[in-house]
């Protein structure tokens, strides 16, 4: 955005100060900050990772609410948003700032298979090497996941090293989701099928 130089700081707009400074010139006076334009760059206002738990007990009707989910993300937050499936390791579905379209992500999603184990807490610093990449104000992780982390140390350490992290959990199942909520203070939303899957995601980032 371009404002007064009195009114921002930022790098100055040559082209748009042009004929303040040949008029000071002119008159052999420097152009006055309110004469002069900065282009103050601002920074975007939300970088989202999604982290999908793919071990067993998060398939089948849940798989396609994590499809839906994910979808709904890379669309709102094109320039801006990862994706990660998770389940023993990491997978970088869509990195951050990368443009591969909702389709792709949503199809490589539905064609992984369940594991066993989850590591939750590599899932949550993987998030956050994919969020330190964003210059956003807010950085996100969304975890989509009942939570049972069955592999790796326990994830509360890694989940309060995240600036923010919401939780998308079955609401049939939620317990652990809970639990790690209650410690670490993040925000937990229940989700209960595809059609809730949009306004969770809308819930998880109030």
């Amino acid at each position: 955005t371009r404002r007064r130089a009195s009114q921002a700081d930022g790098e100055l707009d040559l082209d748009a100060s042009m004929d303040a400074v040949i008029a000071g010139r002119a008159l052999g006076l420097a152009p006055s900050a309110d004469e002069l334009t900065v282009a103050a760059w601002e920074r975007p206002g939300i970088a989202l990772c999604l982290v999908v738990d793919r071990s067993g007990s998060m398939l089948g009707p849940r798989l396609a609410t994590a499809a839906v989910v994910a979808s709904a993300i890379v669309l709102s937050r094109p320039a801006d948003a990862s994706v990660l499936a998770v389940a023993r390791e990491a997978l970088v579905l869509r990195s951050q700032g990368s443009d591969r379209s909702a389709e792709q992500v949503v199809g490589d999603l539905l064609v992984l298979r369940g594991h066993g184990v989850t590591d939750l807490s590599l899932a949550l610093d993987a998030a956050a090497v994919q969020l330190a990449r964003s210059n956003a104000r807010r950085k996100v992780c969304v975890l989509l996941s009942d939570c049972r982390s069955t592999a790796g140390p326990p994830p509360a350490e890694a989940a309060r090293r995240l600036d923010e992290l919401a939780i998308l959990a079955p609401g049939d199942d939620r317990a652990d989701a809970d639990d790690l909520a209650r410690l670490t203070g993040a925000r937990l939303v229940p989700l209960d099928g595809p059609l809730d899957a949009a306004g969770a995601v809308q819930r998880a980032l109030v």
